[in-house]
């Protein structure tokens, strides 16, 4: 909704700012002729310059100016209702849940990865005690 406002707005501008281009233009014209009038009969009168439609152009253009400006306080506005409503304290809580969580996937993974290890160490563990219980029969044997 905000949007196609802007855009409308920003079309508007641009159609005025042309309009204030081209009139501008002609109006340069007429005040290089004055000025050349003038310089060529410096004591003689020059007739007046009438802006005309630079100046409905002129409110024109400040209007819409207008229009853009609430356009952008109502775009302000909105995120600063967004940002409001997105808490810190809860953001922190759930980043906090994440590592929580990571930490816990991340052993759980090395469990995986270390299991082919760890049942090498029980076999090999279990080997160990059933020898300590061999040496002191195959001593009493010597």
């Amino acid at each position: 909704m905000i949007a196609n406002e802007i855009s409308l707005l920003v079309d508007k501008l641009n159609n005025a700012f042309y309009e204030w281009e081209s009139h501008q233009e002609i109006l340069r014209e007429i005040l290089d002729l004055s000025i050349a009038k003038k310089l060529a009969s410096p004591h003689s009168s020059v007739e007046s310059i009438q802006p005309g439609d630079l100046l409905e152009i002129n409110i024109s253009l400040s209007e819409i100016v207008g229009e853009y400006n609430e356009a952008c306080t109502k775009i302000n506005s909105f995120f600063k209702e967004l940002k409001s409503s997105v808490i810190d304290e809860g953001l922190q809580l759930m980043l906090d849940k994440i590592k929580e969580n990571g930490g816990a996937e991340k052993r759980k993974l090395q469990r995986v990865e270390l299991n082919d290890q760890c049942l090498e160490y029980i076999r090999y563990d279990s080997v160990v005690k059933e020898l300590k219980k061999e040496i002191p029969l195959l001593e009493e044997k010597l």
